[in-house]
């Protein structure tokens, strides 16, 4: 490695010497940095070019004359050798006249160029990566450990096959990136990607480190060894000799009843707005012996929240007795031992950064405080304006007799999630009683987690940070949010960049991740494929209220249009008919949105059929004609989507047939012209060449056939993702790699050799042909997805094992008897949805649901 810097201009380089690949200053303002000084009309801007280079046995020693007004004021930077890994230290002082408050250390550092193979990678959330090459300028700055900041303490580059990365300790560090556009051609501008790494009064040191040869997998690989070195990766098999039932994280899908009581205040929680019980705790215990018997799910993270006096984000910190409206303590205490017996983890939900004014433990004095010492104002959530408290005082809340040790004692709950822990970013106290710097509030964070982590067994908290390691079991909101990958939706497409598994590649076998926030599972097939490379359940957090599998039975019918005629200027004629597979459950009215591609409703045509609904015979039920006028400016195209609900609660019915995600379903389109009308089906998706995002509502002719659309999606999204996280959840994620040019076709790879489990997903628009060293050639449809291990199979896939299939099924494979599949004597076998056909060895089978079966028995039909 070699650093370069011209004491005249203060132009610098990093140089790999094997390569001669190398990243440096701006060409245009050559310099090594800015330096911001406080003065008393503000902040003073000066720049670090030319100084004093002075050699010593350590390395470099920079000295720089920043303020011309003060020509004795020094700015030093020392610039020596790592001793372990292949890079330099920069560490800067400052002597104490010049009143630095921030140092922009390699500002406007050059990543790359779009005429190169350059990018930054950047660890936000699981981790993304920013190519230089793009048609957006931008300019976003990471904060260490921000919300969507710099979830680790690091910023990757890589130039023409050579990686690197910054590394810091300190909290008070932001990166700022930026794609600057530039060039005569405004049509096609050039690109070029800068980073500047901001450090603030306390942050003194940065590394710089080569990681060589490789891409963001090779920087993942050596950021390992400083992660060791700060005591941030901390493994499963030490947390599991403190803790042995933490293991039961492992393949646990995160099942939250996310507000038991709803009760939402004004701002200044004074007025009582609305109150809305979802489930009393024994509907609670309920819903958790639904998931275990009914549909059999082994391994779940159950949690509760809501369930506080006042429920959901109420008066904190005051959270006992358990809310009456849902039966209060002793049912609490009895739904807690219900779910408890059915052998899986519950976790109660908690909040110590929060307080609320109505609380009855209301003290200022417990608040965070602002420089001018206000206190610190939060969100204004379901209990109105929240109220920061100093992490400091939060711990002594949590300590009181009326809180953690009580609800221990009541619940017997071997798990806690307290919010916001970790997600939201490090705060400073102005309070004199209680003062913080950032770094003291991550301590006392610690502190807190530690303090109910003793009590509880397992500890979570939400989105994840890697300094939370150490003292939690399971990170909520690293993974993804509300069905996307970041809370910012517009980060990907605004900085033109491509997620990628960075956490996973440094601490996988450290810590469990989940999501958070509900989402649709109708467009959820891409958040479950991202779940499947990440090798980790997914988190479903939009369980519908109270027992929903009684009370939202999908009604056996399905809509269509029969024809639509044109009859006069602008004026059809349309008609409907019902297949209806065995009688419907209630009375319903028939809604017919005509709407944009947007889904918005642009007319209706509404209507009571006749005869009622309740009456309908199995068979074919027809409707009309009716006579509609289409109004002024209506698109070219129009869907027609159509559905049945209840006219008194709005409660709309499950029903058959590709619905969107208002249980709307589509059923063709209005083609406009000035002289006529024409009806179309709704496009049809080919499995062999389109992603369906309703992929794992299916369940024709599959396990889950005939169930609730939210147990379907549980149910398939479980069998896939639980044994494939079970198995691997303390293996490393050893490779990642796309596949195919335009990213679309990804494989990862977790552990080593022979056990080594490899998961290859087509997120693409074509299908991909891979082949399986086990089993043979695997044709994946766009959408598709195989899990490749001698233990545990899942695939998608139009070609698997040598059989092939009009359209893809969803099967997986699981050894039951510890041996390789084989070998093995006991392979459970669970069929999702499509042809029921597997074959395994040389033997096809029909499974229409689910069976365990002997290879080298006669192949039958299984149910």
């Amino acid at each position: 490695m070699r650093f370069v810097l011209d004491p005249q201009t203060g132009a610098w380089a990093l140089v790999h010497w094997e390569s001669g690949v190398g990243w440096g200053s701006d060409p245009g303002q050559s310099r090594l940095g800015l330096v911001h000084l406080r003065r008393p009309g503000g902040l003073q801007r000066a720049t670090l070019q030319r100084c004093e280079v002075q050699p010593d046995a350590r390395g470099l020693l920079a000295v720089f004359h920043p303020a011309p007004e003060q020509p004795r004021a020094l700015l030093r930077i020392r610039i020596q050798p790592l001793p372990d890994l292949p890079g330099f230290e920069f560490v800067w002082d400052a002597d104490a006249a010049l009143e630095v408050e921030s140092l922009h250390l390699f500002d406007g550092l050059e990543v790359g160029r779009d005429s190169e193979d350059a990018c930054a990678v950047v660890p936000v959330r699981e981790g993304i990566l920013v190519p230089a090459r793009g048609t957006r300028a931008f300019r976003h700055r990471f904060d260490t450990y921000a919300y969507e900041g710099c979830h680790m303490a690091m910023l990757g580059l890589v130039r023409a096959g050579v990686a690197s990365f910054w590394s810091w300790e300190d909290p008070y560090t932001c990166v700022e990136l930026r794609r600057i556009l530039s060039g005569p051609d405004v049509a096609r501008p050039h690109a070029r990607l800068t980073a500047t790494l901001e450090c603030g009064p306390t942050a003194r040191r940065i590394r710089w480190v080569c990681a060589g040869r490789g891409d963001y997998v090779q920087i993942a690989r050596t950021y390992q060894a400083l992660a060791r070195q700060a005591g941030w990766w901390v493994p499963w098999s030490e947390k599991l000799r403190q803790h042995p039932d933490r293991q039961k994280l492992f393949g646990a899908s995160n099942v939250k009843l996310w507000s038991l009581l709803d009760r939402r205040m004004n701002e200044e929680s004074t007025v009582e707005q609305q109150v809305r019980l979802n489930w009393t705790f024994a509907e609670a215990a309920r819903v958790a012996e639904h998931l275990k018997h009914d549909l059999q799910l082994d391994r779940v993270l159950f949690t509760l929240g809501g369930w506080i006096h006042r429920g959901y984000d109420n008066q904190h910190p005051d959270i006992l007795p358990p809310a009456p409206e849902c039966g209060g303590e002793s049912a609490f205490r009895a739904a807690c031992q219900r779910i408890l017996a059915l052998g899986y983890v519950l976790c109660l939900h908690d909040n110590y950064q929060d307080m609320y004014r109505d609380a009855p433990s209301w003290d200022e004095a417990c608040l965070n405080k602002n420089p001018d010492g206000s206190a610190t104002r939060g969100g204004v959530w379901a209990g109105g304006r929240a109220y920061i408290v100093c992490s400091r005082s939060a711990l002594d809340l949590a300590r009181r007799p009326q809180n953690l040790p009580a609800v221990k004692a009541l619940s017997g709950a071997n798990a806690y999630f307290i919010d916001t822990t970790f997600a939201a970013g490090l705060y400073e106290c102005y309070d004199p009683r209680h003062p913080l710097r950032r770094g003291d509030d991550m301590r006392w964070k610690q502190a807190l987690c530690d303090y109910a982590r003793s009590l509880f067994g397992i500890f979570g908290s939400e989105c994840g940070r890697e300094w939370g390691i150490p003292h939690a079991d399971f990170f909520e909101g690293l993974a993804g949010v509300s069905g996307t990958f970041f809370h910012n939706r517009n980060l990907v497409p605004e900085l033109e960049a491509v997620p990628v598994p960075l956490f996973e590649l440094v601490y996988r076998p450290c810590i469990q991740v989940y999501g958070k926030y509900g989402f649709d599972p109708g467009r959820a097939a891409d958040y479950v494929l991202h779940h499947l490379v990440l090798g980790r359940p997914l988190h479903y957090h939009q369980v519908p209220p109270g027992l929903y599998w009684q009370r939202e039975q999908v009604e056996a019918a399905q809509p269509e249009v029969v024809a639509v005629t044109f009859v006069g200027p602008r004026e059809i004629e349309i008609r409907y008919a019902w297949t209806v597979e065995k009688p419907l459950q209630e009375d319903w009215r028939v809604f017919v949105h005509f709407c944009d591609d947007q889904g918005r409703i642009l007319f209706q045509n509404d209507h009571d059929p006749v005869p009622a609904t309740s009456r309908w015979k199995t068979g074919r039920v027809e409707q009309g004609p009716f006579r509609l006028r289409l109004p002024e400016a209506l698109p070219p195209t129009v869907s027609i989507r159509m559905g049945l609900y209840q006219p008194g609660d709005g409660r709309r019915a499950w029903l058959r047939g590709r619905a969107d995600d208002e249980r709307r379903i589509r059923v063709g389109r209005l083609i406009l012209d000035r002289s006529a009308v024409q009806w179309a089906p709704e496009d049809e998706r080919d499995p062999r060449n389109a992603a369906d995002p309703a992929l794992f509502l299916r369940a024709d002719h599959g396990w889950a056939e005939g169930l609730h659309p939210f147990d379907r999606f549980l149910k398939n999204t479980h069998e896939l993702l639980s044994p494939l996280n079970a198995l691997t959840a303390d293996l490393p994620m050893s490779r990642h790699a796309f596949l195919t040019s335009d990213r679309g076709v990804e494989q990862v790879v977790f552990g080593h050799g022979s056990s080594a489990v490899t998961v290859v997903v087509n997120r693409g628009s074509r299908q991909f042909a891979w082949h399986s060293p086990r089993f043979g050639s695997v044709l994946l449809p766009p959408g598709g997805f195989v899990v490749d291990s001698d233990r545990f199979v899942a695939f998608h896939a139009l070609c698997w094992n040598g059989l092939e299939y009009a359209a893809p099924p969803f099967f997986t494979l699981r050894s039951l008897d510890g041996r390789p599949l084989a070998t093995s004597r006991r392979i459970r076998i669970f069929h999702g949805f499509g042809d029921p056909r597997v074959r395994i060895g040389n033997h096809v089978w029909t499974v229409p649901r689910e069976a365990v079966l002997n290879p080298s028995d006669r192949p039958v039909s299984r149910q």
